[in-house]
């Protein structure tokens, strides 16, 4: 019951995620078929980034001393509307602890780039 309750949190939370992040693509003036190849690729960079933050907690379990971060699937828009089409990113954050640091994000990677990272992290 409690993975049933988990899961079903953790799928309306993306259902809001998509349908935020679709109203903003349309608010940068993106166009429909663009839209869903973007949100394809969201999809292909979000998988991904759930095995590489299991992986992150597994190195964190092994060396408690590593830098605690969390990855997460964002975009990237132009400052200036209209001169670059938007890009999906992998961002990376620095998780808040417990001597009161604060949550911040340390880089945001083209997610094109997250496949040769994952391969490096498995292999630790």
């Amino acid at each position: 019951l409690q993975y049933s309750t988990t899961s079903t949190m953790e799928g309306m939370a993306m259902i809001r995620a998509v349908a935020q992040w679709s109203a903003e693509l349309d608010r940068h003036g993106v166009d429909v078929e663009e839209r869903e190849r973007l949100m394809e690729m969201v999809g292909e960079v979000f998988v991904q980034v759930e095995e590489a933050n299991a992986l992150c907690d597994e190195v964190r379990t092994a060396v408690p001393e590593t830098l605690p971060v969390q990855l997460d699937v964002g975009f990237c828009f132009s400052f200036t509307p209209g001169t670059r089409p938007p890009a999906v990113v992998v961002q990376v954050w620095r998780e808040g602890g417990t001597s009161g640091d604060q949550q911040r994000m340390l880089a945001a990677w083209p997610a094109a780039d997250l496949e040769r990272r994952l391969t490096l992290l498995r292999d630790v």
